[in-house]
């Protein structure tokens, strides 16, 4: 299959029109569906397709970007159109601990604390902290995951 056919959508306007009021899911599920049909006729490989699907993601989250730049306000708190809800929120106003020198003696110990952790679970020997007490060797909260990194 080449790209032409893949990407035969002349406009975003025209590929939205493609699922027009689709639920959530239904659009997951729909995506899914065509996966398994591109596998099932053999014409792609993994590859090619999760290639196609991380640009197709960079695509709509740059053109989403952009698209709300341009929008200055939500017509009613909860507006609906084209299937979708849109409302706004503020996501809050972030405070500044680090100029409370409590706060930030606390910080840094705990980041010392840290860095101290991490050299005894990484050590083979019993280690001690400044105070003499033995240093615990921390479990695993959750173990790291294969992932497959895409860069175009």
């Amino acid at each position: 299959m080449k790209n032409e056919e893949l990407y035969h959508f002349h406009s975003l306007e025209e590929f939205g029109q493609r699922f027009p009021n689709m639920s959530k899911r239904e659009i997951e599920a729909y995506a899914e569906h065509q996966a398994e049909l591109l596998f099932e006729e053999g014409e792609l490989d993994e590859f090619q397709m999760l290639s196609t699907a991380v640009r197709m993601e960079t695509m709509a989250a740059t053109y989403g970007k952009e698209v709300r730049k341009r929008i200055q306000d939500v017509p009613e708190k909860n507006y609906k159109a084209f299937g979708c809800e849109f409302s706004t929120m503020n996501t809050g106003d972030r405070k500044d601990y680090s100029d409370d020198p409590i706060y930030s003696d606390l910080e840094k110990q705990l980041k010392e604390r840290k860095e101290l952790l991490d050299t005894a679970f990484k050590s083979t020997k019993p280690m001690y902290d400044e105070h003499g007490a033995e240093v615990p060797k921390v479990p695993i909260k959750t173990f790291g995951a294969t992932v497959i990194k895409v860069k175009f």
